[in-house]
């Protein structure tokens, strides 16, 4: 075959590739897609709606910047994921099939009057869905667009999504706010009020005392007073304070939010908690006007002392990152260290690999353990506690640099007196975790 005729043929078996590339397979794509909008009752984009209206419900809502509001039957913030659903449902709806255009039938198909109308607002322009009966199977519902005479049959999602109660239309977070900017914190309880603020990433207690705060526990009332939701509106209005127990509320729960806890030019948020009814307590935001039922649970959340606020691990140190375990006993001085393969050796009394996993059981036990009780920070004798002459010192480094020098005192019941060598604060600790530091050498040795 001659070069020419080879060249040639090959151009035509490109041009044939492009041309089923291009037409049948692109443009395959580019005619379904058309095919499928052409389906579409609407040709609705869901970001360009500005107001909707459920006439036969009496439901309203307004598009204010980027959220929604109920503005009818009452004023409040609507639930987003609600109102998105229906526009959705709206926007995908397809002409299944096309039943009658005569008016004089319209009643036939629960369109005259209509079980629900929907008023959709545009900047310019408006858009009207008539939602009438549900077919015999219940999976499609009749429907009638203002602009087209003919009834369509669609899917009766668009109906499920329209027929809500109010309940189901209103936003229903209890509060509002990103736990991370969350700077100060205020909790009043029958137990007494505490203050917290933010320094740097740590939670410290202010009041009634000054020490660290749980970080987990802070963390977890944050969580629970962004993240729960209102069960019930009970009223739209807080006519009678006291029936509801929030003329003297039981908690009180304040936030503030800025770049740090010296920032007051953040938002402040409160929630007052009246008295407890079946398995919930109404609630009030005091810049809103409702009434609100919400679950126990959060609640629960709220009921708190002093020792449940602030920190109570004995050491700040985390078990992983020892290498160095010293264990003063009054008889004996045990030391490990980690080696070059991150294997626990004994050094001390004797020259003999370590259990690893007993060692490193020991420094975690340590990094652990929790006080059950403070002791006054002025008593600082040791003798009253049997710290003078302790049962155990235990020291922990990384690297040379010491994380934490533990002293296990005497027994008080089913407690034990613990102090940090580096605080004045001598606490309880239960005498199981104690006990668990008092080791002997032959149950180290591997």
């Amino acid at each position: 075959m001659k070069p020419t005729t080879t060249l040639i043929l090959a151009l035509v078996v490109l041009g044939l590739g492009a041309f089923v590339y291009f037409y049948e397979i692109k443009g395959g794509e580019e005619r379904g897609k058309a095919e499928e909008e052409g389906k579409k009752i609407f040709a609705l984009e869901a970001d360009s709606v500005r107001a909707i209206s459920l006439q036969e419900a009496g439901v309203a809502f307004e598009k204010r910047g980027s959220a929604w509001h109920l503005v009818a039957p009452v004023e409040y913030l609507a639930d987003e994921g609600a109102v998105n659903a229906l526009l959705n449902r709206i926007a995908s709806a397809k002409r299944e099939r096309e039943i009658s255009s005569s008016a004089a039938e319209y009643r036939n198909y629960g369109l005259l009057p209509a079980s629900e109308t929907i008023v959709l607002e545009y900047q310019n322009k408006k858009d009207t869905l008539y939602l009438g009966d549900k077919s015999a199977t219940n999976a499609m519902v009749y429907v009638r667009r203002n602009s087209d005479p003919h009834v369509i049959l669609t899917e009766a999602a668009v109906l499920t999504n329209a027929q809500k109660t109010l309940h189901d239309w209103r936003d229903k977070s209890l509060m509002k706010f990103e736990t991370n900017e969350a700077t100060r914190l205020s909790l009043t309880t029958p137990s007494g009020r505490f203050d917290l603020y933010k320094e740097g990433e740590t939670w410290r207690l202010a009041a009634p005392l000054q020490a660290e705060a749980d970080a987990s526990k802070v963390s977890s009332i944050l969580s629970k007073m962004s993240y729960s939701r209102v069960t019930d509106f009970v009223a739209e209005s807080l006519d009678d304070a006291k029936y509801y127990g929030l003329d003297n509320p039981s908690y009180i729960f304040t936030i503030a939010l800025g770049a740090s806890a010296l920032d007051t030019s953040g938002a402040q948020k409160t929630m007052h908690f009246g008295r407890r009814t079946g398995v919930g307590y109404y609630a009030h935001d005091p810049s809103r006007s409702q009434v609100f039922l919400v679950d126990s649970t959060v609640v629960n959340e709220l009921k708190v002392d002093a020792l449940a606020l602030r920190n109570k691990r004995v050491a700040q140190f985390e078990s992983f990152r020892v290498d160095y375990l010293a264990l003063q006993y009054p008889e004996t001085l045990i030391v490990c260290e980690k080696d070059t393969a991150s294997q626990w050796r004994m050094t001390s009394p004797d020259s003999a690999k370590a259990k690893s996993w007993k060692v490193s059981n020991l420094t975690g036990v340590l990094a652990d353990m929790q006080a059950v009780a403070f002791i006054d920070e002025d008593k600082t004798e040791l003798t009253l506690y049997g710290l003078d002459k302790p049962r155990a010192a235990i020291l922990v480094k990384e690297k040379g640099a010491e994380l934490a020098h533990v002293l296990i005192g005497k027994a008080k019941g089913d407690r034990v007196y613990v102090k940090s060598a580096d605080s004045p604060m001598v606490v309880l600790v239960k005498k199981e975790e104690a006990d668990r530091l008092i080791v002997a050498v032959s149950e180290l040795k591997e």
